[in-house]
Formats: C-alpha cells, structure tokens, sequence
C-alpha cells in the first residue's frame, strides 16, 4: 500500500511541476506591448455573456419540403440543437415571431428575409443562421430473393425486401451582427431508411415520405453539432501585453477569461484574429478567424474572471491588445 501511495504522490508532484508558472517581474511593457490590433472585439464578448443567436425560417422551393413542412421541421431540430449545445442563447420562438410579424415575413411567399432591416429590429442578436432545405428525396430499392448453400451443404433462404431511403441537404449561413456579413457556411446532410420484407417488386413502394424525409432532417442536424460547437467556444480578448526583459519571444497576455469560463491551469488557448475574404464568385464578403498564436494559462495567475496566458514562440511578437482568445 505504501507503494502506490509514494507512486500516487510522484504523479502528482510530477504533474503540479509541468504546469506552468511566471514571475511578473521578469517581464517588462516595451513599445510592441502598447500596439493595439484593427479589428472590432464582438460585444457579447466584451459582456462576457452568452452570443445570442437566431434562427431564421428556411426557405425552399423543392415541393416535397413545402408539402413535409420540413423547413419548419429544420427550424425547429436547430434550435434544440443549439439549445442543448450550452455555448449560446437562442432567441425564444416568441421573440422570434415577433421580429418575422415585423419583418412581413411569410414563409410561403419564400421571400428572402431583409437581413439590414432585421438588424435594426433584432438590435440584441448577435447571429443569425439563415438557411434554405436545398435537397430531399426519397427512393426504393428491391432486393429480390436469394438462397445459398454453407460450407455443411445447408440451404439459406433471404426473403425478398424493399430498403426506403430518405436523403436531405440543408445549406446554412451564420450571419454576424450589426454587420450582417457572413461569418461561416454549413453543409448539412443527413440519410434515413428502413427495410421490410415483401413478397412482391411492385409492393416497394413509399407511402409516408414525410416521416421518412424528417428522420433524415434530424439526423443531418444533430449530425453536426460538432460545426456549431466549434464555433461557439468560450472567447475573450487580451486587454494587455508584456515581454520577457531576457527574451523577447517570451510574452505574457492578460486575457478576460478565468475560472469563471472553466480555464484551468495548462490550458492550451487560440490567440486569433478576424480576417475578410471577398468570394470572387459571388462577391460576397466572408469572416474567417485566423490563427496567430497559442498560448498557456499559467497556475499562479489565474482568476474567477481573468488570467495570465504564457506565448512563446517566434508567433509571440505577432500578438496585439485586442486580439481574440478563445478555448480549443
């Protein structure tokens, strides 16, 4: 017992010794410290708060969708999805009537949603996810019967059978406010079906579509949860900047996120920055994060609502004040 004991305690102070540690009075602020980066910080993350998101009716032209009402049915899968997702407040179904009544929107009209209008509206959103069910159909295939003899000469028999597929895409756009630019692209798919015997080709057949084509919906979307996950971490902003008076590519950042945020001492976090790309295809203007650096939470500067994050690296001169952090 003594043993394991000495051997749990070796772990222990092994670990507590990776985690890093730093002394503020190594570091001093030099002129690269006081530059301050080009960009907007969100203002739901100068709140610390949650991002408010809304999610839009989708729009299609496809007749099965109208007549499924799959877009509603996509609409509302969204929105518990991102419910259950934690990371985001989703624009209760009232607020969101509301906004669409003011909008003159009607769904079957299909008419695209004035995007410039529902930022005046909706002045607390801070996203949208806009979208369209740009694909859903359905098809059959019959299998006819088989028989085949085992290594022992015993005859096996497969009954003929009918496979239903159901197929849907949905195509999403996360919408940035007050801007309204694009901020990222989804492409969610998702496939549904069922088999059953029958004795005859002209039997397969698919007599509930819709009950098909909504499995596929709610597989396409909590099927890729994980693209709405990555998007919505925990962010903060580096508010300010030192440097190692031995070793300039030694950095320290004072971030806006702590214990608070669920940091932990050795925690790897983004150090990014908002980069626009013009799509020269469409013209339109798209959002992308861009990486600069990583840096390291250290154990002895870390707060309920700030911390200390470590940067080293030929990267670290690259990090301005009022550059993003967010969580891996």
């Amino acid at each position: 017992m003594k043993i394991y004991y000495f051997l749990f305690l070796a772990i222990l102070i092994f670990l507590s010794s990776c985690t890093p540690k730093v002394n503020l009075k190594e570091y001093t602020k030099t002129k690269q410290d006081l530059i301050i980066a080009n960009q907007e910080i969100p203002k739901y993350i100068i709140e610390k708060r949650k991002p408010k998101i809304a999610v839009l009716p989708l729009s299609s032209s496809n007749y099965i969708v109208k007549k499924c009402g799959l877009a509603k049915t996509a609409q509302e899968y969204t929105i518990s999805a991102l419910e259950k997702l934690g990371s985001v407040e989703v624009l209760e179904r009232s607020e969101l009537d509301k906004i669409m009544q003011e909008l003159q929107f009607q769904e079957s009209m299909g008419k695209d949603i004035n995007l410039e209008k529902l930022s005046k509206i909706g002045g607390n959103i801070d996203f949208a996810l806009v979208g369209a069910v740009t694909t859903a159909r359905v098809d059959t295939q019959f299998r006819e019967s088989k028989r085949w003899y085992d290594k022992k000469g015993k005859i096996h028999y497969i009954p003929p059978s009918c496979t239903k597929y159901g197929k849907v895409i949905i195509s999403y756009r996360l919408i940035k406010f007050p801007s309204t630019k694009v901020i990222k692209s989804f492409i969610l798919a998702g496939q549904a079906f069922s088999s059953t015997q029958i004795r005859y080709a002209y039997q397969c057949r698919i007599t509930d579509p819709c009950g098909l084509l909504s499995e596929a919906t709610y597989k396409a979307i909590s099927g890729s949860l994980h693209s709405f996950k990555e998007y919505f971490p925990s962010y903060g902003y580096i508010y300010k900047l030192m440097t190692h008076k031995k070793d300039p590519s030694k950095r320290v950042a004072f971030i806006t996120l702590g214990k608070n945020d669920g940091l932990k001492p050795g925690d790897k976090l983004e150090i990014i920055e908002y980069q626009q790309e013009k799509n020269p295809i469409t013209g339109q203007i798209i959002t992308e994060e861009k990486i600069i650096a990583e840096c390291v939470v250290a154990e002895n500067e870390l707060y309920p609502e700030r911390a200390v994050c470590i940067i080293e690296g030929d990267n670290a001169s690259k990090v301005k004040i009022k550059d993003i952090v967010k969580t891996k």
